[in-house]
C-alpha cells in the first residue's frame, strides 16, 4: 500500500508542544491546524461550509524549528504523509486524522514572514539517509542515523495535544524555552 499525501493550508491552533517518543527517544513537536471551508455564492458571497482540523507531527530539526517559530493563529502551508486513526476510551470514541510533516512554512498569502537558516545540514543529511538506506529515519549532530517508526512513537488517540494519547511518556516532554525575537 502506498502512502497519501497531502498539503494543507490552514491556522495553528495550538501552541507547538515538544516531545520525545515513548520508545524511540526521537524529538519531535506536535500541534494542530484548522483548515476553514467555504463557498462563493451565485451572489458572490462567501459562506462558510465548515472546518477540517488536523494534528501536524514535526521530527527532529524541522520539529525544533516548528517550535521556535509557529504560534497558535499562525497561518501555515504543511504537507506530509497523511494517517487516519480511530481512537476509543470508556466513554467515547473518535477518528484522528494526522500528519507527519515533511514541509512546514508560514502561509504568505496572509501575510510576511523573515527566514534564518537553522539546521540545514542535518536536514540533508536526513533527506540522503533515507534515500540511500529506504528507511525512514534521521541524521543527529554527530552524523549518526536512526531510524524511526512511526507506529511505535504515535499511537492513536483523542488529541496530540496530550503526552499519554501520542504513546509518549509525560516525564520525557522537554520544557523548551520560548525562542521570539525581541523588537525593539
Amino acid at each position: 500500500m502506498s502512502d497519501c499525501y497531502v498539503t494543507v493550508t490552514g491556522n495553528v491552533t495550538r501552541e507547538p508542544q515538544r516531545k520525545f517518543g515513548k520508545k524511540s527517544g526521537i524529538p519531535l513537536t506536535v500541534f494542530g491546524i484548522a483548515q476553514n471551508h467555504s463557498r462563493r455564492e451565485p451572489n458572490g458571497d462567501f459562506v462558510e461550509t465548515g472546518t477540517s482540523f488536523y494534528d501536524v507531527v514535526a521530527f527532529r530539526a524541522m520539529g525544533d524549528n516548528c517550535a521556535a517559530t509557529l504560534h497558535t493563529g499562525d497561518p501555515v502551508v504543511v504537507h506530509g504523509r497523511l494517517s487516519i486513526s480511530t481512537w476509543e476510551t470508556e466513554e467515547r470514541q473518535g477518528t484522528k486524522v494526522q500528519i507527519d510533516a515533511s514541509h512546514v512554512g508560514h502561509d504568505l498569502l496572509f501575510g510576511t514572514s523573515s527566514f534564518s537558516r537553522g539546521r540545514a545540514v542535518t536536514a540533508s543529511q536526513d533527506r540522503i539517509a533515507t534515500e540511500v538506506s529506504g528507511v525512514r529515519g534521521q541524521v543527529n549532530h554527530d552524523g549518526e542515523f536512526f531510524e524511526h517508526d512511526l507506529e511505535q512513537d504515535l499511537e492513536p488517540g483523542p488529541d496530540l495535544g496530550q503526552g499519554s494519547d501520542l504513546g509518549l511518556a509525560p516525564d520525557s516532554v522537554e520544557e523548551e524555552v520560548e525562542h521570539r525575537p525581541q523588537v525593539a
